[in-house]
């Protein structure tokens, strides 16, 4: 009895609190409407889901090209930048005098076969050579010598 005067007691309270709302009518659902309730919430559910995994997918292929550019970019501006070994520094006519003066049996290795073949018969002292070299170094540029 106790539990009856108690739902009296909360259902008279409602109605005095509600008193001054407007009355909500009750609807009914159409037939058949929780039959097919559960096919929706899980049809919807599945569709949002497939929709989040092709979001997922589009940022790691996003991020999975941002990575490779940015490798493709830092390995050609190392490339590119690097100090270039093979590039000869420019000498000075000093510098090739003195290197010349150094190496003479190596230049006249290459300079004895040329006069052989203008000269036939005559030999040039490695001393003419020399003195030809030098004079040559001195009245000209050395890269004009081959």
């Amino acid at each position: 009895m106790e539990t009856e005067e108690r739902e009296e007691g909360m259902q008279e309270e409602l109605n005095r609190i509600s008193s001054g709302l407007p009355r909500k009518k009750m609807n009914t659902p159409p037939p058949g409407y929780f039959d097919a309730l559960p096919d929706q919430v899980l049809n919807r559910w599945s569709d949002e889901q497939s929709k989040l995994s092709i979001k997922r997918l589009s940022w790691k292929q996003v991020i999975s090209m941002a990575a490779v550019m940015t490798g493709i970019t830092i390995g050609g501006w190392m490339i590119f930048n690097s100090p270039n070994d093979h590039v000869l520094a420019p000498i000075t006519a000093a510098e090739a005098y003195q290197y010349i003066n150094e190496n003479i049996e190596e230049f006249e290795a290459l300079i004895e076969p040329q006069a052989e073949n203008i000269m036939t018969a005559t030999e040039i002292p490695k001393e003419d050579i020399r003195e030809y070299l030098i004079e040559e170094l001195q009245d000209g540029d050395p890269e004009e010598l081959f």
